[in-house]
């Protein structure tokens, strides 16, 4: 059925033109009348203004991003800020303004912070419209034009040629070897075959899309899409509608944000029970609710948690991990899947040739990329080049029969192709043997040639030479090749090739192809004198075949280690790719992603997956180790099946279409030096150097790190609950207020961020990637960390009491016993913080490293430091209303300090042997 034509003058409700897919499956007549477009003359330019003033500009719609403000709001979307902020206003009800201000500090720094982070991590949609080229050639009203891309409508005609990119979604009506560099969209880096009738096997073969470069021919194409219609439109949609997801650590922070609010809030309330029923002042019940509000909330924890990933990112950039978002560090710690893209990713998106088989010979190839260095083996020994004719030929073959060159950038060794990746790897191995491109062009120059057309699946060069013979070569599919040969290339010369040869030829065709391996054929005729008349009939008949060609986009250096590295870290590692079932399976049992006896369930196809409901699709992802043929809104789908499923998803690629799973992921980790611009903004993460490898290293550090945090909370919430106790204890006993909200806001905020710091600066447990990620449903803090949080606290608040009760005892005023309070309360806490920094080490060597080691005794020093200065610095004296304290005080306050921090150590030892 033909598609409905455009109608100009219907209103733009009822205007709805055919889409592209649909244009596609029409031939080309019924594309043309469809579109109202003229196969020579191109759309009237008429016609094409008003369809400009209905459809409108070939671009897509730029999405409002959320603006700076909202960033701003949403960092005080936290429980715990909710709360200081709440003990804030109290104290400005209070008119102790210094101590509001000082609660508001500790909320300001943490939203400056984040708000930084999450504004840098936008993702700007402009990157897409870098792809859609700036101009394009087209044919309107019969006269050849240059116009802006953003001009063009569906129905004009476009001209395309080798190194044009396609500035829309077209439907091709010419074409003459026409070959299109899709990777910016597909990710696969093996350019496409294009062609005005379908191609067997290979969806949207009549179809170019925006975004994608013409490698090579040229051909002529009628807009049947423009701007949010495009395919490259429809990525930017689904980047919009992908919804990133809280991290674990921001969800385990929310709830015990929540916790410690419902703790302060009951707290308050016996007090305040207690104060009415003693008749207290409700002003001085007012100043007890503050001073307890702020001994329960760590005000250091989010900016400790905060620095913490800032050093985890620091940390990570010397390793080649770029982070984007200070939250992506932790969740690399609890990944339990790796979804990655083949190309660019696992592989270095380069072809290389790794097999030649000649006449009852096979060879191996060494070498990596398009470099022209490396050596041709025959059964591990290298092949002495002057005396194999037969691989000399190969050779002459492969580098004449090319349209492709290959240089050094700016004399470096790095390599890059112009034209066919394929032709590119060719040009390498030759290369190899000593056999460089130009120099053979001057002495076997082309003289004609036979494109590659898709009928033939064949392309043919002929050269003459100085002692005026002439050769031709041809390469091509080893069934085509094979079809027009008659005889076999031999040491001795040239041979019959009998029905036992061409079966060996075609076995090891097999073979080779089913490793994953993209297989050329290469054949030869020797001609007398010129060819009277260059025709198919008459060059490419009774060939001399010579052998096979096989390469492969191969694996990146030390992506095999990294894959086993994930095995026994119990990380998942799925390969997502286009290839076809066979080739993927072959290509991830290289990668070690896939056992060899691995069961059939380990393969999945994008035609599987989109037969299955979501239930499904999560049961059949649990044991998928590859996904081939994946689209990039399956891409999206498999990712949201897996989070829905409780895991933990990293997301790896390097093209447009991974983008909207980058983001969707809870890390989006993109390629910096081969990833598209898009690809790289959508990511939470940018590996440096696209090695897999260096993920691995990033999910060590985040492990690393989070078992820091962890560290740290727990001593910064023993931190708040001894002061929490020490006050409560105090008030039911009628004792009065040992500390002053300011006191404890300075051990909150200032001193205990430097023990906090210390901690999570430690170098950590570098066994920790022999264990398995954590559950996202693991509890932030065990049972076993909050009993000894509560021992240690309780301990810690006794002795502040006892340190206050026995100076009461010898005389002292009130504000020689809140010094002390003060200084024991520190100095216990300081104690604790050795001992937190030591926790849950699995040998002697690396508690002493986490206890002893520069960054915890830097910290601890600074500590130190503020708290001798809080003392006995006048400035300070009057803000904390402390006073000097004398030799026999501070005698006092280390004794009990240090009989508490021994009291704990020993219960300690007891509640884990019992434990055990």
């Amino acid at each position: 059925m033909v598609a409905p034509p455009l109608i100009e003058n219907s209103p733009p409700a009822e205007r709805r033109p055919a889409s592209g897919s649909e244009l596609a499956a029409l031939s080309v007549p019924a594309v043309l009348e469809a579109l109202g477009t003229d196969a020579n003359a191109g759309l009237p330019e008429a016609v094409a203004q008003g369809r400009f003033r209905t459809v409108g500009p070939n671009e897509m719609t730029k999405r409002a991003q959320v603006g700076p403000w909202i960033i701003l709001l949403r960092q005080f979307q936290s429980t715990v800020v909710y709360l200081l902020l709440s003990a804030s206003g109290i104290s400005v009800l209070t008119r102790d303004y210094l101590q509001a201000a000082a609660i508001l500090a500790a909320v300001v720094i943490n939203a400056f912070v984040g708000f930084l982070t999450e504004l840098r991590a936008q993702v700007s949609l402009q990157a897409l419209q870098v792809l859609s080229g700036p101009t394009a050639r087209v044919r309107r009203g019969g006269h050849e034009k240059v116009l802006p891309a953003r001009d063009l409508v569906p129905g004009d005609l476009v001209i395309l040629e080798a190194g044009a990119r396609v500035p829309a979604d077209v439907r091709v009506v010419q074409s003459a070897a026409l070959r299109v560099d899709e990777s910016a969209l597909t990710g696969e880096s093996v350019p496409v075959d294009k062609a005005v009738e379908r191609i067997p096997d290979q969806e949207d073969s009549t179809l170019l899309f925006q975004g994608s470069l013409v490698a090579a021919g040229r051909g002529h194409g009628v807009v049947v899409a423009t701007g949010d219609a495009t395919r490259l439109g429809r990525l930017g949609r689904l980047l919009t509608e992908t919804v990133s997801t809280r991290t674990p650590l921001e969800e385990k922070l929310e709830e015990l944000g929540r916790q410690l609010t419902v703790l302060t809030i009951l707290i308050c309330a016996v007090l305040a029970a207690v104060g009415v029923w003693h008749k207290e002042d409700i002003w001085m019940m007012l100043e007890t609710s503050i001073a307890l509000a702020v001994a329960a909330i760590p005000e250091g924890m989010p900016v400790v948690a905060t620095l913490a990933l800032a050093v985890g990112t620091r940390r990570m950039v010397k390793a080649r991990a770029l982070v984007r978002q200070l939250a992506a560090v932790e969740t690399l710690g609890c990944t339990t899947v790796i979804c990655t893209d083949k190309t660019g990713t696992l592989t270095a998106n380069q072809m290389v040739v790794t097999d030649l088989v000649l006449c009852r010979r096979h060879l191996k190839v060494s070498g990596d990329g398009y470099r022209p260095t490396g050596d041709i083996t025959e059964n591990g020994t290298p092949i002495w080049l002057p005396e194999d004719r037969v691989l000399v030929d190969l050779m002459k073959a492969v580098a004449l029969c090319n349209d492709a060159h290959i240089e050094n950038h700016h004399g470096t060794d790095i390599w890059h192709v112009h034209g066919d990746p394929t032709e590119g790897a060719l040009l390498a191995v030759a290369g190899k043997v000593g056999l460089a491109h130009e120099a053979l062009l001057d002495k076997y120059p082309r003289e004609a040639e036979l494109p590659f057309d898709l009928g033939r699946k064949r392309m043919t060069t002929i050269h003459s030479s100085a002692d005026g013979t002439w050769v031709a070569y041809t390469k091509g599919s080893p069934e085509t090749v094979l079809a027009v040969s008659t005889s076999v290339r031999t040491q001795d010369g040239q041979e019959r090739l009998t029905i036992q040869d061409a079966q060996w030829i075609k076995n090891w065709n097999d073979e080779l192809a089913s490793q994953g391996l993209r297989v050329l054929a290469v054949a030869m005729r020797s001609l007398p004198e010129a060819p009277v008349c260059v025709d198919v009939d008459n060059v490419e008949k009774d060939l001399t075949f010579i052998g096979l060609v096989a390469m492969s986009d191969r694996p990146k250096r030390g992506v095999n280690d990294a894959v086993d590295k994930c095995r026994r870290a119990g990380i998942r590692v799925v390969m997502l790719t286009g290839d076809q079932p066979a080739t993927a399976r072959a290509i991830a049992q290289e990668l070690n992603i896939l056992d060899p006896g691995e069961s059939e369930e380990a393969v999945l196809t994008g035609s599987q997956l989109d037969k299955m409901s979501e239930p499904k699709l999560a049961l059949a992802l649990k044991k998928a180790r590859v996904l081939a043929r994946v689209t990039p809104e399956m891409k999206l789908t498999i990712v949201r099946a897996l989070q829905s499923d409780g895991e933990i998803v990293a997301m790896t690629g390097d093209g447009v279409n991974d983008a909207p799973a980058l983001r969707q992921a809870n890390i989006g980790v993109a390629m910096g030096r081969a990833g598209t611009d898009l690809a790289r903004e959508a990511s939470s993460m940018v590996i440096t150097d696209d090695n897999f490898s260096t993920i691995v290293k990033a999910v060590e550090q985040g492990r690393i790190i989070y078992a820091n945090i962890k560290k740290s909370i727990a001593y910064l919430l023993t931190a708040s609950l001894a002061s929490v106790l020490t006050i409560a204890v105090a008030v039911l006993t009628d004792i009065g207020l040992p500390l002053l909200p300011l006191q404890l806001l300075w051990l909150n905020l200032i001193m205990h961020i430097f023990p906090g710091l210390g901690i999570v600066l430690q170098p950590g447990d570098r066994g920790t990637m022999s264990r398995p990620p954590r559950r996202a449903q693991e509890r932030l803090l065990s049972a076993a960390v909050q009993q000894q949080i509560w021992m240690r606290s309780l301990v810690v608040a006794l002795a502040v009491l006892g340190a206050i009760e026995l100076e009461r005892c010898l005389g002292c005023g009130r504000v020689e016993l809140t010094t002390v309070g003060f200084a024991t309360l520190s100095m216990s806490l300081l104690f604790q913080a050795w001992a937190w920094a030591g926790w849950g080490a699995r040998s002697p060597a690396v508690a002493k490293t986490a206890v002893f080691g520069s960054p915890m005794i830097i910290n601890m020093c600074v500590s130190y430091g503020l708290l001798i200065i809080a003392i006995y610095w006048p400035a300070l004296q009057a803000v904390l209303q402390t006073t000097s304290l004398g030799l026999r005080e501070f005698g006092v306050v280390l004794g009990v300090s240090a009989i508490s921090f021994a009291l704990t150590a020993l219960l300690s030892v007891l509640m884990r042997r019992r434990k055990s």
